[in-house]
């Protein structure tokens, strides 16, 4: 054997040899990972179990927990977890091309496409991808069952499943082309969820029977319009038993026999809603109505019926909400359907309200709580049930139906605003209005999803920085397990027709002094939305405040710049000392609470009673302050401090929700506010 032979094979040996142990390594590795991430208990490994268990658990709890237990976990959670992609043309950085690249093998679909007049190629580009998404979801599932090592698409093609929801706003405003109807806006075959949302919209009836057709494994269906239209159900196909769940309509005419008609097909329906349609000819017999549904095998989980400009009865809400789902869990009502009388009688019910949502009403006229007499009452009617409803565990107060903030105002700070003029001016206890909103603290500690409207008609309005610090803190401290949550304020209301006029503007501050990184203390919080005019009006709002809501906020130079902008409120915190001080002098050391002694208010962790040390009374001792917002910056500011640490989707509008980074880059494009 030559010398080069010889050292060939010693080279070969050698590397194999550096390979097999190499190879073991990585082996034992893997064994050690397995043992510590893999459940001790023999029962967390039977697969028909763990699919039991799976099918109870969130979309953030699966994807960022259960898939990292371990390989079986892995596998047997795999057909759950599904990528989401988002595109809206409102915002200032997107790039649709490069984002309907990874629609296939997408589970769901978010979309807002603009109108011709704005952008018909982008519109176009959607409406194509749609409408050849079956074709390209099995050329790639082809793709992804052949060479892996070639392709290189193992992680693709564990995710890699067929669009199941789709999420879609279209605006059809000055369109004159064929395909202004929305019976040619594609459909996958594949979807299981299907919400629209549709504005401008004058074209031809929407054929429900083409929808279901085209979707014949289709579990939800949402449409929305904004303005008048009707679904024409008289094509539903009568041969054959459809999966539909959920079935949603707001502001179209839909007639009774249609409605009919589908619920003959529907045997698996748990959640109607028919919100503000339009009176149709013939109108609806409700008596007949309620009677159909009372006396069908269907069961609701939620339930919901309204017709445009009618004030329903008592009678009739009480049919509707009692008669037709006894046993309910979700109640759905207008803000003309918020009176005592029906409050009073679904609290005795045997059944506890977990879901209470309170769609708006379609008149703009009815904006507020104090722009007719019959609603006028409503804000406090729902503060106080919030007080008395310890199960309630999602609240979506959407839009028009407004709740005062001065509900919060436990301790009477409203009048705390401008403490740079407070060197003129006393504290004035401004606790003798007769119709000021009592304050209380919910006893839905367990609320998960919260939508609020919020106005302020007291005497300071919901104006100044003082009053987001009430909004803010009151939200981080009696609901600390929010994972859902849309704040927003309405530009102005008023009493119309009445001789005094008065006019009630209303907003957020969300500099830091407006107490907007108190909701940092939210652990859970998944989602959020903020509509604020102070954002999108740019009154003085930088960087600095909203940056702390992403990672980059956590750096060295963020914490600076906000510890020098927190050394610029040293004589504001003076005077809010002796603000304070005042207060407590002229015995307005607690304001009149509904339901103080409601869970766990005077009462800490431990179970002391001593509001110092812990528990709710002890968080909302400071409620307001300025100083408690100083607290929350030094607390965002220590290592290993990471506000928001679950947060997925932000949004800072009206505009689909976005990753938090790029949030804050639509915001502020240019390190500067817009």
């Amino acid at each position: 054997m030559t010398l080069f032979a010889r050292f060939f094979e010693k080279l070969s040996l050698s590397d194999h040899e550096a390979y097999r142990k190499q190879r073991q390594q990585q082996q034992q590795q893997q064994q050690d990972f397995d043992q510590r991430t893999t459940p001790s208990h023999p029962l967390f490994t039977i697969n028909e179990l763990l699919e039991h268990i799976f099918s109870f658990l969130d979309d953030a709890t699966l994807t960022r927990i259960i898939i990292l237990v371990s390989r079986q976990w892995l596998q047997v959670a795999r057909p759950r977890v599904r990528r989401d992609v988002y595109w809206d043309h409102r915002w200032r950085t997107n790039n649709l091309k490069e984002t309907l690249g990874l629609l296939p093998g997408a589970g769901r679909f978010h979309c807002c496409c603009p109108d011709t007049a704005v952008d018909d190629e982008n519109r176009q580009m959607v409406l194509t991808a749609l409408r050849t998404h079956d074709q390209l979801y099995e050329q790639g599932l082809k793709l992804r069952r052949g060479n892996l090592k070639q392709n290189q698409k193992k992680g693709l093609r564990m995710f890699f499943t067929p669009l199941r929801e789709l999420e879609i706003q279209v605006s059809y405003a000055l369109q004159q082309r064929q395909d202004n109807s929305v019976n040619t806006l594609p459909l996958p075959s594949t979807l299981t969820v299907l919400q629209m949302q549709l504005s401008n919209y004058h074209g031809q009836p929407i054929d429900l029977g083409r929808i279901l057709v085209a979707c014949p494994q289709l579990e939800v269906l949402q449409l929305r319009v904004f303005d008048y239209t009707s679904v024409d159900g008289s094509k539903i196909a009568q041969d054959r038993q459809l999966l539909l769940q959920s079935f949603v309509l707001t502001g179209v005419q839909f007639n009774q026999t249609s409605l009919e008609a589908l619920l003959a097909v529907t045997p698996n329906l748990t959640e109607l809603k028919l919100i503000n349609i339009y009176e149709d000819h013939p109108a609806y017999d409700i008596p007949r109505l309620v009677t159909r549904l009372a006396t069908s095998t269907l069961v609701f989980k939620s339930f919901h019926f309204s017709i445009r400009e009618n004030v329903m009865s008592v009678d009739q809400i009480r049919d509707k909400m009692i008669t037709v789902c006894p046993v309910a869990t979700e109640w759905s009502l207008r803000c003309h359907d918020i009176i005592p009388q029906i409050l009073q009688e679904l609290e005795q019910l045997p059944n506890v309200i977990t879901s209470l949502e309170l769609p708006r009403h379609y008149s703009y006229h009815l904006e507020s709580c104090v722009t007719n007499a019959s609603v006028r009452d409503n804000p406090a009617i729902l503060h106080g049930f919030l007080c008395t409803s310890p199960h309630l565990v999602h609240l979506k107060n959407v839009k028009l139906n407004a709740l005062q903030f001065e509900g919060m105002d436990l301790h009477h700070r409203s009048s705390f605003g401008g403490l740079d003029h407070w060197i003129k001016y006393r504290y004035v206890n401004s606790t003798n209005n007769a119709d000021a909103i009592v304050p209380g603290v919910w006893a839905c500690r367990g609320l998960k999803t919260l939508y609020l409207n919020l106005h302020g008609h007291g005497e300071f309005g919901l104006l100044h920085p003082v009053h987001s610090r009430i909004v803010f803190g009151y939200i981080a401290a009696v609901c600390p397990n929010l994972e859902d949550l849309q704040l927003t304020v309405s530009k102005e209301c008023r009493r119309r027709g009445a001789s005094n006029q008065q006019v009630y503007f209303t907003d957020f501050c969300m500099r830091l002094e407006g107490g907007f990184c108190l909701l940092s203390r939210l652990k859970f919080l998944t989602t959020f939305r903020v509509d604020a005019y102070s954002i999108s009006r740019n009154s003085g709002c930088w960087p600095v405040d909203m940056t702390w809501i992403t990672a980059e906020g956590n750096r060295p130079e963020q914490r600076e710049r906000r510890r020098e902008a927190v050394k610029l409120w040293d004589d504001k915190l003076d005077v809010e000392r002796r603000v304070e001080k005042e207060r407590l002098t002229t015995g307005a050391r607690y304001a009149c609470i509904l339901s103080i002694e409601n869970g766990d208010y005077n009462r800490s962790q431990d179970g002391d009673e001593n509001e110092e040390e812990g528990g709710l009374a002890g968080k909302l001792k400071n409620l307001g302050l300025l100083s408690e917002v100083k607290k929350a910056i030094e607390e965002m500011d220590q290592d290993g401090y990471h506000c928001f640490p679950v947060l997925d989707r932000v949004s800072l509008s009206w505009a689909l929700p976005q990753r938090p980074t790029d949030a804050i880059a639509y915001l502020f494009p240019n390190g500067r506010p817009r």
